[in-house]
């Protein structure tokens, strides 16, 4: 036998993900990372949800055609190492593509302000 990469109760606890029972949130925020989210949710038959996906306003279709909703962060406009295509109309696009959309805080002592970044205008959609 060679060693597991996790251990036993670890891998356990991804049962009921691989089962369907429970879905899986991948962080993505790049287009390619993504789409790799994507093939494997598909590959592997599992239930998945996106968190970030701040490129996915360039494969919202894609997104949209998967069932795969996503859970976005409203105020993200700022381009960084895992995601340069960054917009703030990210959540409008997904959404007139027919993706489910929720929003999130990732900086939780920022939790506070997401009602009113909900409410900030988009630029353009």
């Amino acid at each position: 036998m060679r060693p597991l990469s996790a251990s036993a109760q670890d891998l356990e606890a991804l049962l009921p993900v691989l089962h369907g029972r429970v879905s899986l949130i991948a962080s993505a925020n790049r287009r390619s990372d993504i789409e790799t989210a994507l093939r494997l949710a598909k590959e592997f038959k599992v239930k998945l949800i996106l968190a970030g996906a701040a490129e996915g306003w360039e494969i919202a279709a894609a997104i949209a055609a998967a069932g795969v909703p996503v859970l976005v962060e409203p105020m993200n406009n700022i381009p960084g190492y895992d995601a340069l295509g960054v917009r703030y109309a990210n959540a409008a696009v997904l959404a007139k593509a027919g993706v489910k959309v929720a929003l999130l805080e990732t900086d939780t002592h920022k939790s506070r302000n997401l009602r009113q970044q909900a409410g900030t205008p988009c630029p353009t959609a």
